[in-house]
């Protein structure tokens, strides 16, 4: 399957993780040389891939 699979009414998380300390710092993923704090195409895929095979 591909990511296109995904249907479009299935969640998208649009929460960043944030750790705290004294300075907060943000959770991305670096990609190339570009960084996402949001969840990517193939982040959403595979959990759509885990919920698929689990019904």
């Amino acid at each position: 399957m591909e990511t296109h699979d995904v249907s479009e009414d299935f969640p998208r998380d649009k929460m960043p993780g944030v750790v705290p300390g004294t300075r907060p710092k943000i959770c991305v993923v670096r990609f190339g040389n570009l960084y996402s704090a949001g969840q990517t195409t193939a982040d959403r895929h595979e959990r759509w891939l885990l919920i698929c095979t689990e019904s």
